[in-house]
């Protein structure tokens, strides 16, 4: 992947991001991406099955149901970070 985004010419987009985020004050974190979209925030339990369809989120374990693009901005939000 990291020799993608230096291939295609993306890689500088996370240094821009630094250094927007620097120049705003603000904190910039990485986040992990992988199976973010199948992780409940609220258990931690990691499914495929937890998604159903491509806009719904529902848990099997804890049984919490959200529309999958609020489970996606929660996840961000808490920050799990590299």
């Amino acid at each position: 992947m990291n020799a993608y985004m230096r291939a295609s010419n993306l890689g500088h987009i996370p240094r821009q991001i630094e250094w927007n985020a620097a120049r705003r004050g603000v904190q910039a974190t990485k986040v992990k991406g992988a199976y973010s979209s199948q992780q409940c925030h609220m258990c931690y339990y990691v499914d495929k099955k937890n998604r159903p369809d491509q806009q719904t989120f529902c848990c099997r374990v804890c049984g919490h149901c959200t529309h999958a693009d609020m489970m996606d901005i929660s996840y961000l939000s808490l920050g799990d970070s590299w």
